[in-house]
């Protein structure tokens, strides 16, 4: 009997899960030996039985360079990083049970793709302990594997995976200790530079750029960093960069002497503090800065970006269903609409303009799928402090429709159009507020706007608005004078003519274009959205006890 007529007499390698019953598979890595075929078999279970496994994530890697392993009997090909991780987790004697998503998931059902995504928040989070695959030691690649790069993104030295988790653990130190004098040590001993460089080879690896990877660290109680032969947890990790932090702040010299090794350290910081911050989520508003946070991880699909971030907010995801027959732009415009229906406000419409425009998106949807090369802070933490602490729309609950695709309906108050803009850069100068306020006189004086009566007053507010943007951290912005004497002041490209706008749940005013919706006659009837905005003497809600009458405005 030949090799196909052996296969063709076994059971399938996948059987159909029960999605109304949350069924998952699990993987049994079975037995062997180094030289050993990778053989694994799947169970099927109900996530309400409380099953037993490790969860593993990994980067996938370069799709098109695979290994074969058998699952039920059935060769399946795998890309080559995950093959080298079943290859080192397997025990020598018994079978290991885990979840890997490319094979306890069907990839060839669609279907069944989406409803597991779906589940994965629940899968990682009843894991007995989370496997972070980085990589393998570059001295085990074959021939094959290096002629096809296959693992050169997924593989270190053993001696640098080695030492980067030996300095971690020595700057880690004592759990029960309150002294960090080690650290100083540790910082200024000779061979710092060298273990910084190894730190950075092993930060370099693909998995810590990858979008899952946040997700399958922060869910599970227990998770451990496996580089090879090499293990840290999470715990010694985060113990570490806390210890190093803790340095920066109480001691006199600051940061070590040799600049690369704190860019190093520095980098695993960012990293270590986003899966804590998201390890603290307790609100679903929340999601937004998690977006943000994830704004530089990397994902094939760019849905993924949306998708995988859902598992950390199971309440929004029970309204918004994973399907990946739907393009970016619906799952975009869902997330939208999810958040604005649950919380009643209009939070994330005021983060379209804080991602990169993109042609397939209205002006009002978030382009949240986006792919950024880092994740330095920006604009959007300001916002996202801004929106909180403002009230423009006095807890008003937002009213919104949808009469057909690409338009948004929503309702509240034209404050008038800007009539007047001039540009400032915050930190273009150590100026005191006051004094780069004065250099607006001038500019005021030459307006001719009947509203204006006060140069002072003018004056005395630019200089509260300068220092509330660099609280924010707002830098190139304009300053705008609309309707009857209103003064203002936005981050994005403001025209004349744009009209100012309290809408109903909006915590920020907004400001809005003139557009054509295209197949309309009617030009004035809709708008497009420039961006939220700043605008003194309404952020505590006073223009909704102004006379203006409501009205609903439309927005492509």
């Amino acid at each position: 009997m030949n090799g196909n007529q052996l296969q063709a007499r076994l059971p399938p390698a996948y059987t159909p899960l029960d999605a109304q019953q949350e069924q998952i598979r699990l993987l049994h890595l079975l037995p062997g030996s180094w030289e050993d075929t990778v053989s694994c078999t799947t169970s099927i279970i109900c996530i309400s039985d409380a099953p037993i496994f490790e969860s593993l994530s990994y980067a996938w890697g370069e799709p098109s360079v695979t290994r074969t392993v058998l699952l039920n009997g059935h060769a399946i090909a795998v890309t080559v990083n995950l093959f080298a991780a079943l290859r080192r987790l397997r025990y020598r004697a018994s079978s290991r049970c885990l979840w890997a998503d490319a094979l306890c998931i069907n990839q060839a059902n669609l279907e069944e793709k989406s409803s597991q995504v779906s589940l994965m928040g629940k899968i990682y989070s009843i894991a007995l302990k989370g496997l972070l695959w980085l990589g393998e030691h570059s001295e085990l690649l074959s021939d094959f594997e290096v002629a096809n790069r296959g693992l050169l993104e997924n593989a270190i030295p053993e001696k640098n995976a080695v030492e980067a988790f030996d300095w971690m653990h020595r700057l880690a130190g004592d759990a029960d200790s309150q002294s960090i004098s080690h650290v100083d040590h540790e910082l200024t001993r000779p061979d710092a530079f060298n273990c910084a460089s190894s730190l950075k080879m092993l930060l370099s690896l693909s998995w810590w750029n990858r979008m899952w990877t946040l997700q399958e660290a922060v869910l599970p109680h227990d998770v451990s960093f496996v580089c090879g032969s090499t293990e840290i947890t999470l715990a010694l990790m985060d113990r570490a960069q806390e210890n190093y932090n803790e340095y920066l702040a109480t001691t006199a010299q600051q940061e070590p002497k040799d600049g690369s090794v704190k860019t190093v350290l520095d980098c695993l910081s960012l990293w270590v503090i986003a899966i804590a911050q998201l390890r603290e989520i307790g609100d679903d508003r929340d999601i937004i800065h998690a977006l943000f946070l994830c704004k530089a991880r990397q994902a094939t699909d760019p849905r993924d970006k949306i998708y995988a971030v859902l598992g950390l907010f199971p309440s929004i995801a029970r309204y918004m269903e994973t399907d990946y027959n739907k393009d970016t732009t619906e799952v975009s415009t869902e997330l939208l609409m999810c958040l604005i229906e649950l919380h009643g406000d209009l939070k994330a419409l005021a983060c379209a303009a804080d991602t990169p425009t993109n042609p397939s998106l209205p002006s009002w949807v978030p382009n949240w799928c986006y792919m950024q090369e880092s994740n330095m802070r920006g604009g959007e933490v300001g916002l996202i402090d801004e929106y909180d602490e403002s009230f423009a729309a006095k807890n008003t609950r937002a009213q919104v429709q949808r009469p057909c695709p690409g338009v948004l309906v929503v309702f509240g108050f034209s404050l008038g159009s800007v009539v007047a803009l001039q540009g400032i850069h915050t930190t273009s100068s150590q100026m005191p507020s006051n004094v780069l306020a004065e250099s607006f006189r001038c500019w005021i004086d030459s307006l001719s706007i009947s509203s204006i009566q006060d140069t002072n007053a003018y004056i005395s507010v630019i200089e509260h608005m300068i220092g509330r943007m660099r609280s924010l951290d707002h830098r190139d912005v304009s300053i705008f004078i609309a309707g009857q004497g209103l003064i203002g002041y936005a981050c994005h490209d403001v025209q004349v003519n744009d009209t100012v706008h309290v809408l109903f749940g909006g915590n920020l005013p907004f400001l809005l274009r003139t557009s054509r919706y295209p197949g309309e006659q009617l030009r004035g009837q809709y708008h497009t959205l420039v961006c939220h905005c700043y605008v003194y003497g309404i952020m505590d809600g006073e223009a909704l006890d102004w006379d203006l009458k409501p009205l609903w405005v439309f927005l492509t």
